[in-house]
């Protein structure tokens, strides 16, 4: 069951590390039944000195009953080291199909443009996220999974499958590069706190990749800066970003809503 923070449970996480329901500033009052933009800008610290800043984005909906219906959610996070590395995550969830639901989970260096890409096929018994997480609270989630890279493509085996194939060993030796970046963020941050999630999808890959555990950070804090929620509109122009500047820095990388383009193999 280890896969749902790639999928059904990263929305539930993400809305749990990003507080909740951050008070609205100031009016107009969220609509919980509909979309909103939640973000919350973080810095990352170890002792007096600053590691990391990192911008946690979400778009789903928060009203409980709303959610089980939910087609779709969008997770991002974008994360700038003090050494100038820029790393973003996306995790997205696509539950329209009543047969099964797909989730892609994608890690970039957003220096390098290299990047690695899970994506998860969960059966399900109708759409809406409320399906896809009655099954896996019922039966488990042994979903058939794929990883990608630019230069890299495995073939789909099951989740509990895969970590002693030969694709977790094929693709540590092939990118050693992006595993290296997996392990730089699983030592960065810890494992609780607000800004935790940006552990949640480099420890799943971690995990199917049978990487070695690693230390969290010694004496490293997290501090919120800001935080805003907006309503989005389906159809219309996206809710404003928390911090333009910020996400600026990334170029593509920092796409809302949808996947950025990837290129390669």
């Amino acid at each position: 069951m280890a896969w749902v923070i790639t999928g059904v449970s990263w929305m539930a996480a993400a809305a749990l590390a990003l507080g909740g329901t951050p008070t609205p500033r100031p009016k107009p009052l969220i609509d919980k039944t509909k979309p909103v933009r939640m973000e919350q800008l973080f810095q990352l610290r170890q002792g007096e000195r600053e590691v990391a800043q990192v911008c946690s984005s979400s778009r789903l909906v928060l009203d409980e009953s709303a959610r089980e219906r939910a087609k779709e959610d969008f997770h991002r996070i974008l994360v700038r080291f003090v050494d100038g590395t820029k790393v973003a995550f996306y995790s997205v969830g696509d539950y329209r199909n009543p047969k099964f639901a797909l989730v892609q989970t994608l890690m970039v260096d957003a220096n390098e443009g290299t990047w690695v890409l899970l994506t998860a096929r969960q059966r399900t018994t109708g759409p809406g996220y409320g399906a896809v997480r009655a099954v896996d609270e019922k039966d488990g989630a042994n979903p058939l999974i794929r990883f990608e890279t630019r230069s890299l493509r495995l073939t789909p085996e099951s989740s509990d499958a895969f970590p002693t194939g030969k694709g977790s060993e094929v693709l540590r030796t092939a990118e050693p590069e992006l595993v290296a970046l997996l392990q730089k963020i699983r030592q960065a941050f810890p494992r609780l706190g607000d800004a935790s999630m940006a552990r949640a999808i480099p420890d799943e890959m971690a995990r199917l990749l049978q990487l070695p555990d690693i230390a969290p950070c010694t004496g490293c804090k997290i501090e919120r800066l800001r935080h805003a929620t907006a309503n989005e509109d389906d159809e219309g122009k996206p809710a404003a970003p928390l911090d333009p500047e910020f996400e600026a820095a990334f170029g593509k990388w920092a796409s809302w809503r949808e996947l950025p383009r990837l290129r390669g193999n």
